[in-house]
């Protein structure tokens, strides 16, 4: 049987369990209002592992979503949760609860795969209509190839694809990653 740090128990909590727990808004499409500053508009996004408000920038894991909210050191926060959530870093893990911890952290490391994945399709559309655009200005539309007006033509479609990727849901945005329907612009 193993030990395990308080820091680390703490993290291996899905945050939107610790955000119900801790805060007890419901989210919406995934966001809440962030509880960090006022907001008529939720920009604070939940994520399986942490957050990120898109209005006042805040963004962290569990222990740093306690830690703020309460006004406490980490320390103390990794604690809070572990009490909250029933956790004990004085005795060893029983086999079950090792079992538990594995498979929330192969959740954790889909998740991370799949944000990177995002990431990397959002800058990779963001170059490919920067790059028409560019084209398009430097040649001007009467002279452009076929090729690269087919893709011009494509722009409005990547555009929206941007959009979810921004602003989308949770769902929407796994949505169009699954389908593959992005992969011939964003190169993924």
């Amino acid at each position: 049987m193993e030990k395990l740090d308080v820091f680390y128990q703490a993290k291996l909590i899905p945050f939107p369990e610790v955000q119900a727990s801790f805060n007890g808004e419901e989210p919406r499409r995934g966001k809440i209002l962030c509880p960090f500053h006022p907001e008529s508009t939720a920009s604070f996004q939940i994520y399986h592992d942490g957050y990120k408000c898109f209005g006042c920038q805040a963004a962290g894991d569990n222990i740093d979503f306690v830690a703020r909210l309460a006004g406490v050191k980490p320390y103390r926060a990794a604690n809070m949760i572990a009490e909250r959530f029933g956790l004990s870093t004085n005795k060893p893990l029983s086999k079950k609860k090792l079992q538990q911890i594995n498979k929330v952290k192969q959740k954790r490391t889909i998740s991370q795969q799949y944000h990177k994945l995002e990431h990397r399709a959002f800058l990779n559309l963001i170059e490919f209509r920067d790059t028409i655009d560019y084209i398009v200005q430097l040649i001007g539309l009467d002279d452009l190839p076929d090729t690269v007006i087919d893709n011009v033509h494509e722009l409005p479609q990547v555009e929206e694809y941007l959009r979810v990727l921004s602003i989308g849901s949770t769902e929407e945005r796994l949505r169009l990653l699954r389908t593959g329907v992005i992969r011939k612009w964003a190169r993924i």
